[in-house]
């Protein structure tokens, strides 16, 4: 059987945006071949949609190799200032400068440098906030290891070169510029350690301390500041002196500032590093090894869950055990090497080897931070998450059973139709004469206007897509839509019709249809060949008249009980606030407890199945709303994941479509789709949640594919949620683990 074409393909990020489609088509009518250039038609969106994301890894590559030639040349210039003899000519004691610090310094620089683009080619394409700042960190340390060569090697020049006003002027500024950027250096790793623990925190919905990491940076910070303001003030009375030797009691207060500005350092790199180790010891305690769990695919995970978070904890611990007791000894050894007959160079030799090496641990211990040195799955963990165990299903499927599959399957409306029925809505004297586009839901244009359009003359009612032009030989539907009956019926229009154009995001073609300008809309689906694309939409497709459309809204279910809550959002219409009456149809009632052959609720995962295997490019569009809820309703959950383990191509069409800041943004919807458990889904029917959960054998492993199908690399929210990967799916696992122990020890003491 013919079936439409499947929707355009697209990456990351779109090529056009939903003023460019509409523009295009607006103006492409004088010529067909000059529309089809300007859309970027079927045929050539392939090729259009890939040179943006080409563009976005060049300007990612061009900063890499232009911040590695920066810094090379920086290196290089410094090099021939201090060791090309015909610059220091005109000196008389050009052997005093010292060389062996500079060229440590800079040798560091370098090593540092490639374990940096080493990183940040490894992170190439990641847009998390942490990966970038981590990157950034590497480039920094870089920098300053640079710096401080310049500042020692320019220094002893410029000692025996230079007059006193000169050296002391480029003393003051060059020793301020590096002792400030020493506690914006250790604030960032500080950063880089509590935004992990924070993000380890919300997948397994415990504090374990970021905020006390977040106050101590800020005292760290302000502390250092301030020392490094005070101990400007003898260097600015040794340049008005012009020279003059400090006093022996600014000589005091530069040892004491010293002494504090290190063990401020210590203290925060050992306090940082206890507290993230203590954080991560309660969630590794809370997941009991010895503790028998149901399955052995439980066990698997928890035991790789316990080995990532090992390794982040211990890692962080001697890291930052290593860095903080490294200052220490520089400290400690001040004194008794400068007193000793050694070369006058000697700590700043031991200065320069010990900070280099310290930075490159530090970059090293940023993969581990990051997610690119942990622990990954084993190959039969991974088979197994890969491959899946489909919910059973009721066997053995009679005749009857496959027919009524295979009617449910053949009810699909086109994108014209469904822009057809909205314009039926906003019209005045049309089946809802109080539709209002920003209020009323996907559950109220259904009471309100499906059911009654869908009434027969001989008493009964059939699926509204049945009444749709018989004639027009539409084919088997291309594409299943998922959505919330709670969610607006505007978004679900629009995120049909914006996936049809090739977008990943309604928010434009919402703010379209509410301006009622439809005919814009069909005219750039005509353009493009998709205006007949036929969807499969439950509130269309489905016979509301044989199942709940004589629902009595009037006796409540148990006070105060969130299916109380439910029942009462869902029985009112959102705008009149009026509860909606029973349909009086004749149409028999065929439910999965009474008639589970002939009832259309309980097929929707055979439906799946026989599409997947009718039409060719068969696809799955989730219309995800604002407040994700169509990740908490049961038969969505079971539609999701039946699609994603049959290999079914899968989209997602959001609000709006960009990428989770984990600073700048609320981590609520990270934490709610982290923690979501098959057992919490919800349903207006009980027995629909019923029906599904006798369908999941083992819910620890359905819970960890569930993951999979939102997080995974072939994720629906991959693209949001870039760099929640590894160390955030251990912290998922951990969170389930310890909940299912939780469950597993009430259950013992009942």
């Amino acid at each position: 059987m013919e079936a439409w074409p499947a929707a355009p393909s697209r990456t990351w990020p779109p090529s056009l945006g939903l003023e460019s489609i509409l523009s295009a088509n607006e103006y492409s009518a004088s010529s067909d071949d000059t529309s089809l250039e300007d859309t970027g038609s079927s045929s050539d969106s392939s090729s259009d949609v890939k040179q943006p994301a080409r563009k976005e890894a060049r300007c990612c590559r061009g900063s890499v190799v232009a911040s590695l030639l920066a810094m090379l040349l920086v290196q290089i210039s410094v090099s021939v200032v201090i060791f090309w003899e015909p610059n220091l000519e005109n000196c008389d004691t050009r052997h005093q400068v010292r060389r062996g610090p500079v060229c440590i310094y800079l040798l560091g620089s370098v090593l540092n440098l490639v374990l940096a683009l080493v990183f940040a080619v490894s992170s190439l394409g990641s847009e998390d906030s942490l990966t970038r700042r981590a990157n950034f960190y590497s480039f920094l340390v870089t920098a300053f290891l640079l710096i401080c060569a310049v500042q020692l090697g320019v220094t002893e020049v410029l000692t025996v070169c230079a007059s006193e006003r000169v050296r002391c002027t480029f003393g003051i500024v060059f020793l301020t510029v590096v002792f400030l950027l020493w506690p914006i250096i250790m604030n960032l790793f500080f950063g880089l350690v509590e935004g992990r623990m924070r993000l380890t925190e919300v997948g397994y919905g415990m504090d374990i301390g970021s905020a006390a990491l977040r106050r101590m940076r800020k005292v760290y910070l302000c502390l250092q500041i301030v020392i490094v303001i005070l101990g400007t003030v003898p260097k600015i009375e040794e340049y008005l002196k012009e020279g003059q030797t400090t006093s022996p009691r600014w000589r005091t207060w530069e040892t004491a500032l010293a002494v504090v500005y290190c063990f401020t350092t210590v203290a925060g790199h050992l306090s940082v590093g206890i507290v993230a180790f203590r954080g991560l010891s309660r969630i590794i305690e809370a997941m009991d090894l010895q503790k028998s769990l149901v399955g052995s695919y439980a066990q698997k995970e928890n035991r790789w869950a316990w080995k990532v978070l090992q390794n982040l904890r211990w890692h962080t611990l001697l890291q930052c055990l290593w860095s903080g007791c490294l200052q220490l000894a520089l400290f400690a050894m001040y004194t008794p090497v400068t007193r000793m007959h050694l070369p006058p160079d000697t700590y700043d030799q031991i200065l320069a080897s010990a900070l280099s090496t310290a930075f490159l641990t530090e970059i090293v211990f940023l993969l581990t931070l990051t997610g690119r040195l942990t622990p990954q799955r084993c190959s039969s963990l991974q088979h197994t998450h890969a491959s899946g165990r489909i919910p059973t299903e009721p066997t053995p499927k009679s005749s009857a059973w496959q027919a009524t599959v295979e009617a449910l399957a053949r009810r699909g409306i086109s994108a014209g139709e469904l822009l057809d029925f909205y314009e039926q809505l906003v019209t005045p004297g049309g089946p809802m004469p109080h539709y209002d586009p920003q209020a009323s839901t996907t559950n109220d244009v259904v009471r309100r206007a499906v059911i009654p359009l869908s009434r027969t003359e001989d008493g009964g009612g059939v699926a509204y897509a049945t009444l749709l032009d018989p004639a027009e030989d539409r084919g088997l539907p291309t594409v299943m839509v998922t959505h919330s009956w709670t969610n607006l019926f505007l978004h679900l229009v629009a995120a049909v019709v914006a996936d049809a154009l090739g977008l990943d995001e309604y928010d434009g073609v919402a703010a379209v249809l509410a301006g009622g300008d439809c005919g814009k809309l069909r005219r750039a689906l005509q353009r493009q060949g998709r205006l007949g694309q036929v969807v499969w939409i439950c509130a269309f497709s489905v016979n509301q008249h044989a199942s709940i459309c004589d629902e009595d809204f009037l006796s409540s279910p148990v006070a105060a009980s969130p299916q109380r809550r439910r029942w009462e959002r869902g029985r009112r219409d959102t705008v009149t606030q009026e509860v909606f009456l029973p349909c009086t149809c004749s149409q028999p009632k065929l439910l999965n407890s009474s008639f589970p052959d002939e009832c259309e609720l309980n097929k929707f995962s055979d439906m799946i199945k026989h599409l997947h295997k009718e039409v060719p490019d068969f696809s799955h569009l989730v219309a995800v709303d604002e407040d994700y809820d169509v990740f908490t309703r049961a038969w969505c959950i079971a539609e999701l994941h039946q699609a994603h383990f049959l290999g079914v191509q899968q989209r997602v069409c959001l609000q709006a479509n960009r990428v989770l800041d984990i600073d700048t943004d609320d981590l609520t919807v990270y934490k709610r789709l982290a923690t979501l458990t098959v057992l919490a889904c919800e349903a207006s029917r009980p027995q629909d949640k019923a029906e599904i959960l006798s369908r999941i054998p083992d819910t620890q492993e359905f819970d960890e594919q569930l993951q999979e199908v939102i997080f995974g690399t072939r994720g629906l929210l991959r693209r949001q949620f870039v760099g929640f990967g590894v160390l955030e799916a251990a912290a998922r696992t951990a969170f389930r683990v310890s909940r299912l122990q939780s469950n597993g020890k009430a259950c013992e003491g009942v």
